[in-house]
């Protein structure tokens, strides 16, 4: 990596990109980043930005100090993305846009029926065992 980059990035992944393969659509998947500071100076991280909802982390803010490295964690549903290549992304952004976010990327080829030839059913007023928090979609295929 060319010096004049890195003098201008903070943060350093070795492995910014995490390849799922192919994967269920109802497959939960989850991958822990290493992430380090690389630069001479303590920095300050104030947000942790995934690209979509389908992408949830709970590392919001924290501080390293030179060369200290931390964990991010992030949990990928693919639900909905039936037949689709998913390619999301994670800004991790250095306070005050200091430094150029470092993006990490999460990519996976989700089995599954594909969003064009789907019908979704999600009754409003049905429960599974009459508990409010569960509740049930039914997904089914159009044939040609």
């Amino acid at each position: 990596m060319p010096s004049a980059l890195l003098a201008e990035q903070s943060l350093l992944c070795e492995n910014p990109l995490k390849d799922f393969g192919v994967v269920d659509e109802g497959q939960r998947l989850s991958h822990t980043f290493v992430i380090k500071n690389v630069s001479a100076e303590t920095i300050q991280v104030d947000r942790v930005n995934p690209s979509c909802g389908c992408i949830i982390t709970s590392q919001r803010e924290f501080t390293l100090a030179p060369n200290e490295s931390t964990n991010i964690a992030v949990d990928f549903d693919p639900f909905g993305f039936g037949g689709m290549k998913m390619s999301k992304t994670i800004a991790v952004c250095v306070k005050n846009d200091k430094y150029p976010p470092l993006i990490l990327m999460v990519n996976a080829q989700i089995k599954g029926i594909p969003y064009e030839k789907r019908i979704l059913i999600t009754p409003k007023d049905k429960t599974i065992e009459n508990d409010p928090n569960k509740k049930h979609t039914l997904l089914l295929q159009v044939t040609s």
